[in-house]
């Protein structure tokens, strides 16, 4: 499946040498955006400005980005809250698509705008 917020890891993988991604969302079958990677070597001063990037977005979706344990993750604030509700955000990913699907759509429509939002932010600025 090819996910909408590829776009977006793009512009990660522009600020370092990834070691992991993980990239979700897309209408068929109908899941949230949803992006998680680590890289090679972390760098306080890049994850902070990734952080300030997603955080600084005005948009009518919620967008949030923390890290894990391992691993950094940007998605919808909406299905941030709805996922810690599970064990695996794989079942979490599938159940949103199905009981929330304006809010999934409204995500999945807005991905462009982050994605715009983070090159301007972190690559024409860089």
């Amino acid at each position: 499946m090819s996910s909408p917020m590829k776009a977006v890891l793009d512009i990660l993988a522009s600020q370092g040498d990834l070691e992991w991604t993980r990239c979700v969302g897309g209408i068929e079958p109908l899941r949230p955006p949803f992006v998680a990677w680590r890289y090679k070597t972390p760098d306080e001063q890049t994850e902070k400005r990734i952080v300030e990037a997603v955080r600084s977005y005005v948009s009518p979706v919620e967008w949030t980005v923390r890290k894990g344990e391992r691993n950094w993750v940007i998605e919808p604030a909406t299905f941030r809250t709805y996922a810690t509700r599970f064990r695996v955000d794989v079942e979490a990913l599938q159940r949103f698509g199905e009981e929330f699907p304006s809010e999934t759509n409204a995500a999945l429509n807005d991905v462009a705008g982050l994605a715009a939002h983070l090159q301007k932010t972190l690559i024409s600025t860089g």
